[in-house]
């Protein structure tokens, strides 16, 4: 989840939707200083029970500037105001501090697919979907002094088959077309990305900023990665 090429000593992590806790406590195992921030109660509760300090309320409660690295990983398409939270996690980030978000990727292969059944639209859950074109567009919105957007493979099985059926898996056969479709999409999705890897599942945002000043938060002229 953290680029490796960031220290693990000394550095102050805060995961921003954590969830009952396995990213955080991964992270931890892995040597970071980590803590957690979720918005559901329930959530927070089971996140605590891992040791990890876990934060609930809301991100302009956290104290400004307090850590090196905010990793999020599939929280923004969730977000209906992405600027705003673009600025929460700016202000809580030490200046140069390194921001890390996972998303879906709305002009991905899967989703030219399976167009309206596909699993990573999710509404009314999913409030914004970006792709690698909206997603550059968004981080400039949002100031960042430096950052990346790139496309992984790492979600082609699960969309592939939460795409193809709907949960409700029931015989024996059906399960084993679910977790075969699964597994041919993820070697269709490990293909794609070979050759073009814009066209993969997941985005990953990287950014950094040197300044703990508000961004602008007007949300206008994003563009769109939907005239694909």
């Amino acid at each position: 989840m953290i680029p490796s090429n960031v220290p693990t000593s000394g550095t102050h992590v805060l995961d921003v939707g954590c969830g009952s806790g396995l990213g955080m406590t991964n992270l931890r195992d892995h040597g970071w200083d980590v803590e957690g921030f979720e918005v559901d109660p329930k959530a927070a509760v089971l996140a605590a029970q891992t040791g990890c300090r876990t934060h609930t309320g809301s991100l302009t409660d956290l104290e400004q500037g307090t850590f090196d690295v905010i990793v999020s990983s599939h929280v923004i398409e969730h977000v209906p105001d992405l600027l705003t939270f673009f600025a929460d996690c700016k202000r809580l980030l030490k200046p140069g501090g390194t921001f890390i978000a996972y998303t879906p990727n709305i002009s991905s292969w899967t989703s030219r697919i399976f167009k309206s059944k596909w699993r990573g639209l999710e509404p009314p859950r999913h409030k914004a979907l970006l792709g690698p074109r909206s997603a550059a567009k968004l981080c400039e919105r949002a100031e960042m002094s430096n950052f990346s957007v790139s496309a992984d493979p790492n979600m082609e099985g699960f969309l592939v088959a939460t795409s193809l059926f709907d949960g409700s898996k029931k015989s024996t056969s059906e399960k084993a077309l679910f977790y075969l479709s699964w597994m041919v999409g993820q070697l269709l999705g490990d293909l794609v990305g070979l050759f073009c890897k814009s066209l993969s599942s997941e985005l990953r945002i990287v950014g950094t900023w040197y300044s703990s000043e508000a961004v602008d938060q007007s949300f206008e002229h994003l563009g769109s990665d939907h005239g694909r």
